[in-house]
């Protein structure tokens, strides 16, 4: 819950930021920054599929849903906006370990719902704060960066070595086997 915490805390922030990264940087710059995290986090989620030994099918299936995700973020412009798909990736990977002691299904849908929900909060807290907006569109890219990170969790399930919903989550290593 301290991952909602952080993103409901920095709603008087973001547009601040976002004003300063875009006068300090330049838009394109700040625009480029934004891609470069998704690079980065396109490399991370790769280098832990492959070390968790996912099948190749399983990596292509990443690459097809970064396919799809990278086709949506060009028709977005504004820097702040993309930001939102990688929030809330994080958010549903977040939420479903705090949901596994349930069923796959049940912990997935527990956590894209939770997700959506939040994304929802933040959109209707935004209404009552000056120079923020409430945005449908805005729901929508939060939906979206969950439903993405639903489906990587599941092809990690699915296509990974170990295709038992773990039950517990060690400390350092991760999802493990009951």
């Amino acid at each position: 819950m301290g991952y909602v915490v952080l993103i409901l805390g920095t709603l008087t922030l973001a547009r601040s930021l976002s004003r300063w990264g875009n006068q300090t940087l330049g838009f394109e710059k700040l625009l480029l920054g934004v891609n470069g995290l998704y690079g980065l986090l396109l490399l991370a989620v790769l280098a832990d599929f492959r070390r968790r030994r996912v099948s190749w099918t399983g990596l292509a299936c990443v690459l097809g849903i970064a396919g799809i995700a990278a086709a949506v973020l060009t028709t977005i412009r504004l820097p702040e906006e993309r930001i939102h798909f990688i929030e809330y990736i994080v958010l549903t990977s977040v939420a479903c370990k705090m949901f596994q002691s349930w069923n796959l299904s049940r912990s997935q849908m527990a956590a894209f719902l939770l997700a959506v929900g939040v994304g929802i909060l933040d959109e209707t807290i935004q209404r009552f704060l000056p120079q923020r907006v409430f945005d449908w569109r805005d729901i929508g890219f939060n939906a979206f960066g969950a439903l993405l990170g639903t489906g990587l969790l599941a092809i990690r399930i699915r296509f990974g070595h170990d295709r038992t919903w773990p039950s517990k989550l060690h400390p350092i290593h991760g999802w493990t086997r009951s």
